[in-house]
């Protein structure tokens, strides 16, 4: 389904004087690509240039919370503490098992730090990832969280996407998170 509509997203942009336009639809990496019906981007191929996963990882606590509420809700009497660190190691959230109950996930406030996920970054930047000249992936870097947190952050994608990065949220950024943006990206 999601491949139907980008390729008639990429029809109306030709017809519509654009064919020189790239069109670079954005997406949670995998499983959550998977899960949210968005087609792996080998299917993307045929009618897009180029894909970007989405690395905010201040929104991966609470994909997990939500998964595990239905799942709860689905199967009382399912026991809290074993099914969030079992998602949480099934979905590869962080390197660390942070994840044990409900309340450990939640979305960290502007001044926290994220969970620790380096390794996972580049663990799903490569399940992701496509050789082809004609199509890039590239790892999308977000803005939110302290500077040092925001800076290991974008230091996991720069180098999982070998330098091929977005940042999205502008408003998060400060002078300091300029900087250190200018020292990842060298």
């Amino acid at each position: 389904m999601c491949s139907t509509l980008l390729k008639t997203a990429r029809a109306a942009v030709d017809q519509a004087g654009g064919k020189d336009k790239e069109l670079i639809p954005n997406a949670f990496p995998p499983p959550f690509n998977e899960w949210s019906g968005f087609t792996p981007p080998t299917a993307l191929a045929a009618g897009c240039n180029g894909a970007s996963v989405k690395f905010y990882t201040m929104h991966w606590p609470m994909m997990l919370r939500f998964y595990s509420e239905a799942l709860l809700k689905a199967n009382p009497g399912l026991d809290e503490r074993k099914l969030v660190p079992a998602l949480a190691g099934w979905l590869k959230l962080s390197d660390d098992d942070r994840y044990r109950t409900l309340a450990d996930c939640r979305y960290p406030e502007t001044d926290e730090a994220h969970a620790l996920c380096q390794r996972r970054i580049a663990e799903k930047f490569r399940a992701a990832s496509m050789d082809s000249r004609d199509f890039t992936v590239y790892g999308l870097a977000h803005g939110y969280g302290p500077v040092n947190d925001f800076a290991a952050r974008l230091r996991a994608v720069h180098q999982a996407s070998k330098g091929k990065l977005w940042i999205n949220r502008y408003g998060y950024l400060s002078d300091a998170k300029l900087e250190r943006i200018r020292e990842v990206c060298r």
